[in-house]
């Protein structure tokens, strides 16, 4: 059974997913359309829990390169420092400042020491955008998973930019009464109707934002976001809710797989 209300002039559906309820926000006049995501949703699994695939091996240092043909792999560590070039686990880069200077292009994989905690909001605009052939890939490597800790704002922030697959990765906020942020955030606002193709989030654990766990919105027109899949995220203790989609007119988003 779903359930919904409409708070500040959006309409939020929320359907059962282990136990609890997800949500997904659209405007008032777009409930079709959010209706029809959230039993799209509904009957793909628990898009909140746990699945036991979240068990996968992160990357590995080794295999790194063969993830994808094309790009190279950057490491970030503690134990790293800023002026290294960041291409081995040996030469990392130490913060995400230094990550957030880097331009990175399709292919590109940046990977965050397993165990390890990053603070600050890691952004990615136009300037770096991957493809489905050749995603840019953020994840984690060596044992288990790392965490980046967006304090009172966004984790991971991603404007007018796609072709990413994010997994493996816990993103934290400050706590859902002090942080203002999201913790996965996608947001689009060009001009001209653009479909913004091929977005990825598995197995990110969010947490601990004022806001949305993860979002994936637009507001300009029908520009939008295509081929999107956030598969086996587990979103929790956010002010908001888990899962948002949202847009200016409707039918900007085309194929969202939750």
């Amino acid at each position: 059974m779903t359930r919904q209300d409409r708070r500040g002039g959006l309409l939020r559906t929320a359907f059962p997913s282990g136990g609890a309820f997800a949500f997904v926000e659209t405007r008032t006049w777009r409930s079709l359309l959010g209706l029809a995501l959230a039993f799209a949703a509904a009957a793909c699994g628990d898009i909140t829990g746990v699945s036991p695939r979240t068990n996968r091996v992160p990357i590995d240092p080794s295999v790194a390169q063969a993830v994808t043909a094309a790009g190279a792999t950057y490491y970030v560590s503690p134990n790293g420092k800023d002026h290294f070039p960041g291409t081995s686990p040996a030469q990392a880069w130490r913060t995400i400042g230094r990550v957030n200077r880097k331009a990175f292009a399709a292919g590109d994989r940046v990977l965050f020491q397993g165990g390890a905690v990053f603070s600050g909001t890691l952004r990615f605009t136009a300037a770096a955008k991957g493809t489905a052939a050749a995603p840019i890939v953020v994840s984690s490597f060596g044992g288990g998973r790392a965490t980046i800790d967006g304090g009172n704002g966004d984790a991971i922030f991603l404007y007018n930019t796609s072709g990413y697959e994010i997994r493996s990765i816990n993103v934290v906020g400050s706590g859902r009464t002090t942080n203002t942020g999201r913790g996965v955030n996608f947001y689009a606002d060009i001009a001209g109707g653009v479909k913004l193709p091929y977005t990825r989030i598995d197995s990110v654990d969010a947490s601990g934002f004022g806001g949305w766990g993860i979002s994936i919105g637009s507001w300009n027109g029908t520009t939008g976001y295509t081929d999107v899949r956030v598969t086996y995220a587990s979103t929790h203790d956010n002010g908001h809710g888990g899962v948002t989609t949202y847009a200016l007119l409707p039918y900007a988003h085309q194929s969202f797989y939750f």
